[in-house]
């Protein structure tokens, strides 16, 4: 079964309510970890190893590459590969229809903040359900995950677990704009059946990701475009 998708939805609102307190409190060399924290569990976690690895297998990796990487996406908050890997191929198999779980079409702001309650269909990954790992992953992803928290608390204090917390909702802010602002705002190159479109700015902040509608239009490509940074990284480095 899914994981309790309100806990996720709970999950999104702490990160987000973090990440306000550090804009106010948070000092330039904090915001230089929040950063760099962004980038590990967005681009490494949540892009290449949730999206474009897990979800769509558009390239392989060595699988303690893949196992490390999975663990690093956990910390977006943004649930396990096989809930959010589900609720990604629900979005490509009825993008834009009612079905979507994130269409801004049918409201923004449930798009952008209610993606984590939407109806989603698990039996679309199949293939995460059979890997033992990643159902050891789905099981126990809230216990990993606050077993995690309390340990950097123990050890390090809370200034590190909003650290981490805030990049979490920079991250929510990442996946957020893809799920929305790219099917509503941009160029087409493909004309396919759905409102999706390639955003520079937002491909920019996402790493590549705002390269919707080539996305779209192929889903089995690993890189979505010559300025994919995301895709760089694939190709260089984990093939």
């Amino acid at each position: 079964m899914l994981l309790n998708q309100k806990f996720i939805f709970s999950l999104q609102i702490i990160a987000y309510s973090s990440l306000i307190y550090a804009i106010f409190n948070f000092t330039l060399s904090q915001w230089f970890i929040i950063l760099c924290l962004y980038f590990i569990i967005t681009c490494l976690g949540i892009i290449i190893c949730y999206h474009r690895l897990l979800t769509h297998r558009s390239f392989k990796t060595h699988p303690i590459i893949e196992n490390i990487l999975t663990l690093v996406g956990c910390f977006a908050l943004q649930g396990s590969p096989i809930s959010w890997g589900s609720a990604h191929l629900t979005h490509h198999k009825y993008a834009d229809l009612k079905k979507d779980p994130h269409s801004p079409h049918f409201g923004f702001l449930k798009a952008w903040f209610g993606s984590p309650l939407a109806k989603i269909d698990i039996l679309q990954i199949r293939k995460l359900n059979r890997n033992t790992y990643q159902k050891f992953i789905h099981k126990y992803y809230f216990l990993l995950v606050s077993i995690t928290y309390l340990l950097i608390f123990y050890y390090f204090g809370i200034e590190y677990n909003l650290m981490l917390c805030s990049a979490s909702g920079l991250s929510w802010i990442a996946v957020s704009m893809v799920n929305t602002i790219t099917h509503m705002y941009g160029s087409r190159k493909y004309n396919i059946n759905n409102k999706s479109t390639n955003n520079k700015l937002i491909a920019f902040l996402t790493f590549g990701e705002g390269y919707h509608n080539n996305h779209h239009h192929a889903p089995q490509n690993y890189k979505f475009s010559n300025n994919d940074i995301s895709g760089i990284i694939i190709e260089k480095y984990l093939k």
